[in-house]
């Protein structure tokens, strides 16, 4: 069995927005059979919680902006090409209710998978340890200073595996969150200050949630491509938030 321990990026990145399609139930399947177990914290958890309005609101307003794009286009369309389209889209807004209710299903699948996982305790000794970490500069506080919930995932982790003895089972520690736990040459590689922690206890990082899984390299590769398009909406998502706090919404 393999145990997987999930960044909060990969819950609302991939699982919650079903990319690539099926993957949340091709996850409920190995843990089903015993060939995967899920490990989490409170930190993860409680990420998700605070999230989780937000992530159902976006998915939502993603679905409900196609058919609004598309009546758009109808503006520019012959009055017979415009029939044929409005016709197309009577039928669309049948299968968008079906798929927004799919999105909180997929929801409450999260949370039950969340309910039901491993739960391991962040202690105050690992506190400590992440203090000196970042009194350091060590990674994950390498490029940024608020990086305690990243680095308390990760060595929370490496403790319960410490706790589990030898021989230490398969585990693997998903995250994309490159900038913190890999390095700048190579970001599926782990940081050279976190890879004697990793190594102690025999566990994996992956930045792909696909190799993870061991899924086809067709569906690594779509993977990785909508890695790069989430970080980048990431990055806008941020910026606007701060606009926000600034015009004190």
């Amino acid at each position: 069995m393999i145990n997987l321990f999930l960044d909060t990026d990969i819950l609302i990145g991939f699982i919650a927005k079903d990319k690539p399609s099926g993957i949340l139930e091709l996850l409920i399947e190995k843990i089903g059979n015993n060939s995967i177990s899920i490990v989490t914290n409170s930190i993860i958890k409680t990420e998700w919680d605070r999230n989780k309005t937000k992530t159902i609101s976006g998915l939502q307003k993603a679905i409900l902006n196609e058919a609004k794009s598309a009546l758009k286009i109808s503006e520019f369309l012959s009055h017979d090409d415009k029939q044929k389209l409005e016709s197309v889209l009577t039928n669309y807004a049948e299968e968008e209710k079906s798929r927004l209710d799919l999105i909180e299903d997929r929801i409450s699948k999260i949370d039950k998978l969340l309910e039901e996982a491993v739960m391991i305790e962040i202690t105050n000794g690992l506190k400590l340890e992440v203090i000196d970490l970042a009194l350091e500069k060590k990674a994950p506080f390498n490029n940024k200073n608020n990086s305690v919930g990243d680095a308390l995932n990760l060595l929370s982790l490496v403790a319960y595996l410490k706790e589990q003895g030898t021989p230490y089972s398969d585990t693997i520690f998903v995250s994309y969150n490159h900038t913190d736990f890999g390095t700048k040459e190579n970001p599926d590689e782990i940081h050279p200050d976190l890879k004697p922690h990793l190594e102690e206890v025999q566990l994996v990082y992956k930045r792909n949630i696909g190799e993870a899984l061991n899924l086809s390299n067709e569906m690594i590769v779509e993977i990785e491509s909508y890695i790069d398009d989430y970080v980048d909406s990431m990055v806008d998502d941020y910026i606007q938030d701060q606009i926000d706090i600034r015009r004190g919404k």
